[in-house]
């Protein structure tokens, strides 16, 4: 065996020290754990070459198909496609199926079975196209080729994943290795069948094969080719026929029209642009052994970025389209944020219902976040622990010395807690459930008690020496996410800062620094160059799309849903201003007037949020009920027409669609919910049973249709009226009974 050295982060290691190598033929002990569990096998998976599908089978091999075209007497390839997306890329959030036109070629793929693919690739006008088989690199796989069946054959491949240690900001792997086998050892086999006969078969770069074929409307328009990996059996299997392949793809592409995540209406109209540019960031983590959703594909090299921060929200990301499993994989290599790694978990968890994520994740968050009620305080000359993460705010008000109470980390740390005691009772971890409860309270306490300005009406940093600071920013909305306000007034009054286009308001929401600030949107200049740096860089006022997103789940928490919904609209209005270019441009953050820069890097995930705020706003899970029960929320009294299909989560496939005469919810392709005579918002709903209740806010006297199941599966309608305003609706073994409620507020 040989030991290729793949450790990252630190001193001597990429991404310091970038051409660091070493290989030796003793290193760690090779478990089962070190293989991937299972086949994967899909499209755009090689961080490489989205222009393809690739597959990986269970003993480390790694292979792929791209597709390459001529253009101006240029083959474009991997690079040119990670540079521009093309007019369209689409793909199930599964991964299943997916399909790009970039040029004048289209490429669609399948997957037939647990570990076959088929592709098929077409095109509008006369173009010469490569087809490219290939083994990655560390794989050291080998072909053999006819004109239509390609063999390959190679060693297996372990991975040692190492050690993991987390500095905060970035991830540390220690002990981590490549480990080739000798071709003696056991082999992985991949094979592939072309249904086109090829005008050559090339041979390329080391382990590469490719098929080049002039495409035009008079001889082949359309190329076909089918890819498995496996075992030896692989070598004298008979591969399905051409008409079979034709078929596959034909309802593939019925098939996804169907069951595409896709919304309309002001709030949820870019859903579906949203949900599978997000899906353009997933790709297959070799050091993981699974899929995951990466911050960005730019900046993808072959030790590939972990920044915990923004691997987090990727994360979270992808468990709110719909691929849960790519992003639980991931969580182990990100809990070092302060910020995001708890949120960012808990709100996949709870889309997911997977208890198991638990096992590993729990025992290190319990090493990560004590119960403990002690505020946190920045030091006194950098203030880093205020506005974190934030390089250069002026919320750190460094032209004033001393130490400061941390808003933004004091709220981020009751949060934490919060989530700490909800997942220990998950555990059957009582006692320590009981600790986190405890310290969440006094330190919820103490950020009410000293955090607040009476004066302004607003949560602030505040120095230790009894002065509040003169700046305020996006954090001081952080204790609604946190669920530390417990005052009707102070409710009110942070959320008329939040919606004063003075402040934090306006056409283009939230930015990070108050409008009527000096330093807000202003333009600075290095001291050592002279040059200016643009605001962005220095958090004067940009808007960041995942700040949006806990500001907006806070709004959520505290039942704010009206006001979260517009800001929602706002947000969805900056991304599509962008989205509806040419090509897509996902930007991790825009200038405070709402507007893109050339110097902010493009092909950020992150910016995908700035869509999804409109879907959670028709549909989502409940995620801070007062028990642990799962339940979701639906529908919207927001102005306007809204619809949403194929929200995957809890199991289900949810569509929800809110109009001024009515409100449905379907489940599965079946309407379970029907309101008639105006728009409602639905609370706390835990499935249609024959014991349930939930909460409705009508804007209109209502008529509810209800589908129950009963005990021999047949469907019980329940048809009943409730009045406009907020209402408590209990269903007890069929019988309906509704309670009007008069507070506006259900956390």
């Amino acid at each position: 065996m040989k030991y290729f050295n793949k450790e990252y982060g630190f001193n001597g290691r990429p991404p310091y020290f970038n051409e660091f190598f070493e290989e030796t033929n003793k290193g760690p002990q090779v478990t089962p754990s070190c293989f991937p569990s299972r086949i994967i096998v899909g499209a755009g998976l090689d961080y490489r070459y989205p222009n393809g599908v690739s597959l990986f089978g269970t003993k480390g091999s790694m292979w792929g198909v791209r597709v390459s075209y001529q253009r101006n007497g240029k083959w474009i390839d991997g690079a040119d496609f990670i540079k521009d997306r093309g007019r369209m890329y689409v793909a199930r959030t599964d991964g299943s199926f997916a399909y790009f036109t970039h040029g004048d070629i289209t490429v669609s793929s399948t997957t037939l079975d647990d570990n076959a693919i088929v592709m098929s690739i077409s095109t509008i006008s006369s173009t010469r196209v490569r087809v490219i088989f290939y083994s990655w690199d560390t794989c050291d796989g080998v072909f053999k080729a006819t004109e239509s069946v390609i063999k390959g054959s190679a060693p297996q491949h372990a991975v040692v994943k190492g050690e993991v240690v987390s500095d905060g900001a970035n991830t540390i792997f220690k002990n981590r290795y490549d480990v080739l086998y000798s071709d003696k050892s056991g082999k992985e086999y991949f094979s592939a069948d072309i249904y086109n006969k090829p005008r050559a078969v090339l041979h390329g770069d080391k382990n590469e094969v490719i098929y080049e074929y002039d495409l035009d409307q008079r001889g082949d328009t359309r190329i076909y080719l089918y890819a498995t990996i496996g075992g030896k059996e692989l070598l004298d299997m008979t591969p399905p026929d051409k008409k079979e392949i034709q078929d596959v793809t034909s309802q593939a592409e019925i098939n996804y029209s169907t069951v595409r995540l896709s919304g309309s209406g002001t709030l949820c109209s870019d859903i579906d642009r949203a949900t599978t540019s997000a899906m353009w960031y997933r790709v297959y983590n070799p050091y993981f052994l699974s899929t995951t959703f990466m911050p960005s594909r730019h900046e993808i090299n072959k030790y590939y970025p972990y920044d915990a921060l923004r691997l987090n929200v990727a994360n979270m990301i992808g468990g709110i389209i719909g691929d849960s499993d790519s992003a639980i994989s991931s969580f182990v290599y990100a809990t070092g944020d302060k910020i995001t790694s708890l949120i960012s978990a808990w709100v996949v968890y709870c889309r997911s219902r997977d208890d198991s994520m638990w096992d590993t994740l729990y025992p290190i968050y319990l090493g990560l976040i004590a119960p403990d009620s002690t505020p946190v305080i920045a030091d006194a000359d950098t203030k880093d622990m205020v506005a974190y993460r934030m390089d250069g705010s002026p919320l750190k008000e460094l032209f004033k010395s001393g130490e400061m109470y941390s808003l933004d980390m004091c709220c981020i740390k009751v949060l934490s807690m919060d989530i700490m005691e909800r997942i220990a009772l998950l555990r059957g971890d009582k006692r320590t459930a009981k600790k986190y409860a405890e310290h969440r309270r006094k330190l919820s306490d103490f950020v009410n008690e000293e955090l607040y300005n009476e004066d302004l009406g607003l949560y602030m940093n505040k120095y230790l020496s009894g002065e509040f600071a003169t700046s305020i920013g996006i954090t001081s909305f952080y204790p609604l996410i946190a669920g530390i306000i417990e005052d009707g007034t102070r409710l009110r009054s942070i959320l008329k800062y939040l919606q004063n286009p003075r402040k934090f308001g306006g056409d283009v929401v939230i930015p990070t620094l108050s409008r009527d600030n000096p330093e807000y949107g202003r333009k600075l200049k290095d001291l050592f160059t002279g040059e200016t740096i643009p605001a962005y860089e220095r958090y004067r006022g940009m808007v960041v799309p995942y700040i949006n997103y806990l500001v907006y789940m806070g709004l959520v928490r505290y039942g704010m849903t009206d006001l979260a919904c517009e800001i929602a609209y706002k947000s969805n209005r900056t991304y599509k201003k962008y989205l509806d270019r040419s090509r897509p441009i996902n930007k991790g953050c825009y200038l405070p007037n709402g507007k893109s820069h050339s110097t902010i890097p493009d092909g950020d995930i992150s910016a995908n949020l700035m869509a999804i705020m409109g879907m959670n706003c028709l549909i989502d899970v409940e995620y801070f009920r007062g028990d642990l029960t799962p339940a979701i929320r639906f529908g919207t009294t927001y102005r306007g027409e809204h619809s949403i299909s194929n929200v995957r989560m809890l199991g289900h496939r949810y569509s929800v669609s809110s109009t001024d005469r009515d409100t449905s919810l379907r489940l599965d392709g079946v309407e379970v919910f029907h309101a008639e005579g105006g728009r409602c918002e639905v609370r706390q709903f835990r499935g249609v049973y024959a014991n349930t209740e939930f909460l409705i806010n009508a804007t209109s006297n209502l008529v509810l249709n209800l589908k129950l199941p009963s005990s021999d599966s047949v469907k019980t309608e329940l048809t009943f009226a409730v009045q406009e305003g907020k209402s408590r609706v209990k269903i007890v073994d069929g019988k309906v009974s509704v309670e009007k409620l008069n507070y506006a507020r259900e956390v």
